[in-house]
């Protein structure tokens, strides 16, 4: 702004947070070595306004010094100098507190239906194929056993694949979220519940007597789990020894890599949380095939 007055007004608007004078004479001071004092005017305080006037100084110390050394050389020699100086690149990232919470909730949500829709994929198509007496004349045919539930499983997994991309890619491209993290690391983290779900779902089926009482584990299972996890409610609300719950959930873990990250941590930061992810599938997956080898459970269904 030109004028002194055009930018009180601003500044009075709360247009802008702070304004810095230059005197009308600083080029000539400058070049004769003198001081020329700035006013910065602002009704702000704190950090922000401290930021701006130590970059304010460093920026005054800067131009001294090109000015002395225009003196010692010439003015010509100096704007080369200055010019071929590395130019600063300013990027916004909207990643305050607001919006990471904003797309932890999102993303919350998202496990649960994950979790749902790994029933539906797995579990459900598993139980309907045991009530209907699929599954016993499959046994009769040279497919094995476990063939049969490893197909079933990843079929599930690809179908929680694709929702997941699909789901990423409306979130970034379509929407334009900020998740504060690369699309790719999100999808990672997504597909690696999908499979912990997966198995979650296949063990609560298979081990079930029945389509309601399985229906019912489940319902009851992935909400509370949900709800404890911090992927409903957020987790800062809760109490201390809720938050201790908390770790005994799946959905804790991948909220909580997704929280490092954002804070723009590396992916060493989360080899734990991936190991208790691996943890959690391979112990769903034990209970799937204690299930698969008990021939009364699987035999009997209604």
């Amino acid at each position: 702004m030109t004028s002194v007055k055009a930018a009180d007004e601003a500044l009075a608007d709360q247009e802008i947070t702070a304004n810095i004078v230059i005197p009308e004479d600083f080029a000539t001071k400058i070049r004769a070595g003198e001081l020329a004092p700035l006013t910065l005017r602002s009704f702000q305080q704190g950090e922000a306004i401290d930021g701006i006037k130590d970059t304010a100084k460093n920026t005054y110390n800067e131009v001294l010094a090109v000015a002395k050394f225009a003196r010692n050389s010439n003015e010509k020699v100096a704007f080369d100098y200055v010019k071929t100086t590395t130019p600063l690149e300013f990027k916004r990232f909207a990643t305050d507190d607001a919006s990471k919470a904003m797309s932890i909730q999102i993303l919350g949500f998202m496990l649960m239906m994950l979790l749902y829709q790994s029933g539906n994929f797995g579990a459900n198509s598993i139980q309907n194929e045991r009530r209907n007496k699929i599954y016993q004349r499959m046994l009769t045919t040279p497919v094995p056993r476990g063939a049969y539930f490893a197909g079933t499983a990843i079929f599930a997994f690809l179908a929680m694949l694709f929702e997941v991309i699909f789901t990423v890619v409306l979130m970034t491209v379509v929407f334009h979220i900020d998740i504060g993290l690369a699309a790719l690391q999100l999808s990672g983290l997504l597909a690696s519940f999908g499979l912990v779900g997966v198995a979650w779902s296949i063990a609560i089926g298979v081990n079930s007597p029945s389509t309601l009482v399985a229906s019912g584990i489940q319902n009851i299972l992935f909400t509370i789990t949900s709800l404890l996890s911090g992927a409903l409610i957020p987790s800062e609300i809760m109490p201390e020894f809720m938050t201790k719950i908390a770790r005994l959930t799946p959905q804790f873990w991948v909220l909580d890599a997704i929280r490092q990250l954002q804070a723009r941590a590396d992916f060493t930061a989360i080899l734990l949380n991936l190991a208790v992810l691996a943890a959690f599938g391979l112990l769903f997956f034990g209970i799937a095939i204690y299930g698969l080898m008990s021939k009364q459970k699987i035999g009997v269904f209604d």
